[in-house]
């Protein structure tokens, strides 16, 4: 039987429990034979799965937590599982342990060459701070950006 019509007769369902249940996709695959990118293209589908990927992930780094908590367990060895189900969980679920990079801004923001250059010292001084290391003065501006109504461009002119 080939790989497609054995990836077609799989159960799906069982597949996406197992995996909430703490089971991997390779291992899963290996069980039934299939390589593990085809079973990652039938089960991937499945309206169950981010769901199926959350939990699993949420149980592989609550287990790293409670064996870090554990004092008979080797701590550095349970902070490194703890790293590797952090990374993976971020890695899988980004939406809920991935890095969050977005800006909100609520209200009228007015920005022009003076407030960039203004906002970009005060970030640069808040970072020197919580790094506790120097940062080094930026360089005055050389340039000016001049934005020219109705063509959309914007040009730079020496001062």
């Amino acid at each position: 039987m080939s790989h497609a019509a054995q990836a077609r007769q799989v159960d799906t369902d069982a597949i996406i429990d197992q995996i909430a249940n703490g089971a991997y996709q390779s291992h899963i695959a290996g069980k039934l034979g299939l390589k593990p990118q085809r079973l990652h293209e039938v089960i991937s589908k499945h309206p169950g799965y981010k769901d199926a990927m959350m939990l699993r992930n949420m149980a592989l780094l609550d287990n790293a937590q409670a064996n870090i908590d554990d004092p008979a367990s080797e701590l550095a060895r349970a902070r490194d599982a703890f790293k590797a189900a952090s990374w993976r969980a971020s890695v899988e679920c980004p939406q809920v342990w991935g890095r969050q990079d977005q800006l909100t801004i609520a209200g009228k923001v007015e920005l022009d060459a003076t407030n960039i250059v203004e906002a970009s010292r005060r970030i640069a001084f808040a970072l020197s701070l919580a790094a506790h290391t120097a940062v080094p003065p930026l360089p005055e501006p050389s340039r000016v950006l001049d934005h020219v109504p109705g063509n959309g461009t914007v040009s730079t002119e020496p001062e």
